[in-house]
């Protein structure tokens, strides 16, 4: 293209980068995101490889064009789809148990089952399997209906743990895919080491597949048309000036039917015969003797003739016909030489975000991809969440790189994390910082929805409030008549980037992932570790044991809550209740109040079998002591008679014990009437609350049985007998 300067009179090539670079762009900015998806981690894997071919040949036009026409061949990249059949045998084992506190514990697993060769036939052809006969599931799904589910044994029956093993079968169409010049196979259900195409039979780790080959895959090259065209400077110009061909290093072979292709420099194969037909041309411009320039004689100007006109107009339009050709070539030239930076610019999109790269050339939405070499990716498909199952979950604060989220799935309630540019959900998630994090932004249909990760609100962002921008400004061309550069349809860009490739590949993923399901329904979803973050930062919010005032639930809290419980009352009954009831014991003196309890039961009894007995008439150890207070008033006449009152119906114990107040603390003390000093030990003097002490008159004092009894201190002391206070020294 060449716009005119406005300062200048020339033209100004405009380099064509600035506008691919908006083309390429263009196709990768809007896409637009379908529904969120789960990858499951044993999804199918199929590996690509990236292009790396020079995209236009270095050739110089300097000939005049010679007309011929080309039968035209083309490599062999044709994809064979060939239908095909999986079988597989899945055994599954469940163990079920209510454990000793009526707990429900499961178990369970799945293994897959050698399935031979022949087995797949019968499966195929008669609906037989060694699990039993196949029923229909869906239009391309057949399985046996053994159910694998195990019920729940009533406690404590249950607490042995009771283990069921059951085989299924399965039966379900799929395809092989494969291209000429090799024997593998690629399938949809995942890679198959080793399974050759032409064998038409193969075990996988997944299963056993069978079909039947295509022998039209072993050629080469395979016919596209006959053209017409042009040859010049050793490049031929198909007539629709869409295809051009060179042949500096030709190349002969020879195809599967025998027939002798010549090979050209841009990977196109034509006829030997044709190829004679070029060389012939190409000899007669190089082996031709050379014009040689007129010299210019000045002579009379005259009339000029039709001939003369029509050979000069001739000369004029050859050329101006190779100025146009050498210019169109440069500029060629160029935008080919920045077309090819521009694909080499793609593999840095490659290793920033692979699976929006796979999903641009695919043209599918519902696949991920990773880079594993430095030209290969590693693609598989996903399965499809539908956006009303899915709603935000809120993690209590915690913030992450991917947004928490709850979703149905077969119905079930899972958590996940979603990554809000590729849609995909995921298991886990990586904690972050809220400062860098808190809002998370996801695009669903023609809205724009805003989370806060600390809060937990959720808003939708008005269309309004996001602006728009602007790549470049206007570019002002004029108007101008172009000849349009249309792709002609060689090799469609599927047979190295197949669509339906994928299609096949998410068919598959579907009927696996409804054959776990029937298999084992708790192995399609893992619940991310993360709940344990979740449970961590609840109980630092709410406290240890928030599960039993209605928190999260987690048998690891249950467990601490159980343990914390035994050894609490551990310590308490073997430390603390021993402590306090020793100082209870001495505090109390439960001795005395046992004592009294069996002296008051000793009494009643003997009272109901021994006749009343006047007061008076009792003995004086009967008598004693009394509990009657006597008439301690001075009188004027002289006493000459003691009267000695005795309690009514009491009984004295035969140690002569009584019940005395010292310094208002009751205590149990040993009467001895002979004895001229009362004797006291020092634990029952502090708790009688006997604190002035002095040194005593005595060093000590011969007790009961004359054992001598040192002396500590001496005290003055508030004894009260029967009513009666003392003071005693």
């Amino acid at each position: 293209m060449c716009v005119r300067s406005k300062n200048r009179n020339y033209l100004k090539m405009a380099s064509p980068y600035w506008i691919v670079l908006l083309a390429l762009l263009a196709c990768f900015f809007p896409v637009a995101l379908s529904a969120p998806m789960i990858c499951l981690r044993d999804a199918p894997v199929s590996l690509w490889r990236l292009p790396t071919d020079p995209i236009c040949p270095t050739r110089h036009i300097t000939e005049a064009p010679v007309p011929i026409n080309l039968t035209i061949y083309r490599a062999n990249t044709l994809q064979y789809k060939t239908p095909a059949y999986v079988c597989k045998c899945i055994k599954t084992t469940v163990s079920k148990s209510r454990g000793v506190f009526g707990a429900y514990l499961e178990e369970s697993g799945t293994e897959h089952v050698n399935v031979p060769i022949s087995a797949c036939k019968r499966m195929r052809e008669l609906n037989n399997s060694i699990a039993g006969d196949l029923r229909e599931k869906n239009e391309s799904l057949k399985a046996t209906e053994n159910d694998p589910n195990l019920e729940w044994k009533i406690w404590p029956l249950g607490i042995p743990w009771d283990t069921k093993t059951t085989e299924n079968c399965y039966v379900y169409e799929s395809v092989v895919f494969t291209h000429f010049g090799t024997d593998e196979i690629n399938t949809p259900i995942g890679v198959c080491p080793g399974c050759l195409y032409h064998s038409g039979s193969c075990k996988c780790d997944q299963g056993s597949l069978i079909w039947h080959p295509d022998k039209t895959q072993q050629c080469s090259y395979v016919f596209v048309d006959n053209w017409a065209g042009e040859y010049s400077s050793s490049i031929w110009l198909s007539e629709s000036n869409e295809f051009a061909l060179s042949f500096e290093n030709a190349t002969k072979l020879i195809d599967c039917e025998q027939k002798e292709l010549i090979l050209s420099d841009q990977g196109f194969a034509i006829p030997l015969d044709e190829f004679k037909e070029l060389q012939r041309i190409k000899d007669f411009f190089e082996f031709s003797p050379s014009r040689v320039k007129r010299e210019i004689i000045s002579e009379p100007t005259g009339i000029v003739y039709s001939s003369q006109l029509a050979s000069q107009l001739s000369a004029l339009s050859a050329s101006l016909g190779k100025s146009i050709k050498k210019l169109f070539a440069d500029s060629i030239r160029q935008i080919c030489q920045r077309l090819q930076e521009l694909s080499d610019q793609l593999m840095t999109l490659a290793e920033a975000n692979p699976t929006l790269l796979a999903r641009h050339f695919l043209k599918k939405d519902h696949i991920t991809a990773r880079l594993v070499t430095e030209n290969v990716l590693e693609i598989k498909p996903c399965y499809t969440i539908k956006e009303e199952n899915i709603h935000f979950n809120w993690k209590n604060g915690i913030c992450f790189d991917r947004l928490p989220i709850n979703f149905m799935l077969h119905g079930s309630l899972k958590h996940g994390f979603i990554d809000t540019n590729t849609l995909i959900i995921y298991p886990p998630a990586r904690e972050v910082e809220c400062e860098t994090m808190r809002w998370m932004y996801l695009h669903e249909k023609d809205r724009t929805l805003q989370f806060d990760q600390v809060t937990g609100d959720q808003k939708e962002i008005a269309g309004e409030s996001i602006r728009e921008i602007i790549r470049y400004g206007k570019i002002d061309i004029p108007e101008m008549s172009i000849s349009v550069f249309r792709n002609k349809i060689l090799a469609n860009l599927t047979e190295l980037y197949s669509p339906e490739h994928f299609s096949e590949t998410m068919e598959s993923a579907k009927i696996t992932l409804e054959i776990a399901r029937l298999s084992n329904p708790n192995s399609i979803w893992e619940t991310s570790n993360t709940r344990k973050h979740v449970i961590a930062g609840n109980i630092v919010s709410n406290g240890l044991f928030s599960f039993l005032k209605g928190g999260i639930f987690s048998l690891n809290q249950v467990w601490v809550f159980i343990c914390c419980c035994y050894v609490t009352l551990e310590f308490i009954f073997k430390f603390i209740v021993p402590s306090l009831l020793t100082k209870l014991l001495e505090n109390l003196n439960i001795g005395e109040i046992l004592y009294k309890i069996a002296r008051n039961f000793r009494r009643a009894k003997s009272q109901e079998h021994s006749p009343k007995r006047n007061a008076k008439s009792l003995p004086l150890t009967e008598r004693w002591p009394s509990k009657h207070c006597l008439n301690t008033q001075r009188k004027t006449d002289k006493i000459t008679e003691v009267e000695v009152v005795a309690f009514e119906n009491h009984i004295c114990d035969k140690n002569m014990r009584i019940i005395a107040e010292i310094n208002g603390h009751r205590i149990l003390c040993l009467l001895d009437t002979g004895a001229h000093v009362s004797l006291i030990s020092k634990r029952k003097a502090k708790l009688c609350g006997i604190k002035s002490l002095y040194q005593p008159a005595f060093s000590g004092v011969f007790g009961i049985g004359n054992n001598l009894i040192p002396l500590v201190a001496q005290a003055d002391i508030m004894l009260k007998l029967a009513n009666c206070e003392i003071r005693h020294q």
